[in-house]
């Protein structure tokens, strides 16, 4: 099944952005029901935001491996980004 893309997400800033987000909103649901997880957080996302950023600069960049790389990271770096300060960005006024 295919679907149009509006130009606004067709870009790999909305993409991070989103990743992000999706990112913050793991941040708040290991503290709300995995504590253990949510203690640990800072320590896995961050092992994980090093290798995708390592795998990201390793592939060939522009391609998509590399892109999927980049979104990853962004995905650990919003988790990260929950830990140290509790709160999620409004992607929808």
């Amino acid at each position: 099944m295919l679907e149009d893309v509006p130009e606004g997400r067709a870009n790999m800033q909305w993409v991070r952005r989103r990743m992000f987000r999706a990112g913050q909103t793991h941040g708040l649901l290991c503290r709300e029901f995995d504590r253990k997880a949510y203690f640990f957080l800072p320590v896995t996302s961050g092992a994980k935001v090093l290798f995708s950023a390592i795998m990201a600069t390793a592939t060939l960049p522009g391609t998509v491996r590399s892109r999927r790389w980049h979104a990853r990271a962004a995905l650990h770096a919003g988790a990260i980004a929950y830990w140290v300060r509790p709160g999620l960005i409004e992607e929808y006024a």
